[in-house]
């Protein structure tokens, strides 16, 4: 996981395959978004990492009675992220 080192693409990865992690890894890369959040990545960069963040909570959300489903309480620091991450441009936003 310390290889993501603020690439969009790998962070994005790692969210995508976080669900099954235990909680002190997973806040390891929380720790990583919260860290590529206060840098200066590019709107695109920024997007695909929101984007990333977006689909696993709304997954773990919808399916709230999932044997896999992340608790509620381990997905709040990830949205807390992903609203930091919310495009300006609204057609990226809602496409």
């Amino acid at each position: 996981m310390t290889l993501a080192c603020g690439d969009a693409s790998r962070l994005a990865f790692l969210v995508r395959e976080c669900g099954a992690w235990p909680d002190d890894t997973r806040g390891q890369l929380v720790a990583q978004l919260r860290a590529f959040v206060a840098g200066d990545a590019a709107p695109d960069d920024r997007t695909t990492v929101w984007d990333a963040i977006r689909r696993f909570v709304n997954m773990n959300r919808s399916f709230p009675t999932a044997d896999w489903v992340v608790p509620p309480a381990v997905l709040a620091p990830m949205a807390e992220v992903q609203d930091q991450l919310v495009p300006a441009d609204l057609t990226k936003r809602y496409s």
